[in-house]
């Protein structure tokens, strides 16, 4: 575990090299954390929101992960919290072409297969 301070991110955080490639659309990022926690996800631009969405619109996706920016970590018997903000909001549709989870391998998975199309929130700063 690696710590960068009690006051500045608490909770328990592992180092992690993540590998990001965006080229045309195309979308891939992976990480394995130092606890060996993995996760790889390949994704394209689509043309059009699906309707298969459980979100029915772009617009309810995008307010459902704006809004969306608190998290929190386990620390012994509390939860710590961390708030995250992105510089300029935006959210475009995507089709989910892989997805590979070491945590939720099975969920991820059959959740993907089930729903094809899925929407990203990115910080274009």
């Amino acid at each position: 575990m690696h710590s960068l301070g009690d006051g500045l991110f608490p909770g328990k955080h592992y180092l992690a090299k993540f590998n990001v490639k965006e080229s045309e659309g195309n979308y891939h990022i992976d990480y394995t954390s130092s606890d060996n926690t993995s996760i790889a996800i390949d994704a394209k631009e689509a043309k059009e929101f699906s309707p298969d969405s459980i979100f029915n619109t772009l617009e309810n996706a995008s307010d459902f992960f704006e809004k969306g920016t608190d998290g929190y970590s386990p620390n012994g018997d509390k939860f710590e919290g961390m708030k995250l903000h992105a510089y300029k909001w935006g959210v475009k549709p995507l089709e989910v072409l892989s997805v590979k989870s070491s945590f939720f391998e099975h969920e991820w998975n059959t959740l993907a297969n089930k729903h094809k199309a899925v929407n990203v929130s990115r910080d274009n700063v």
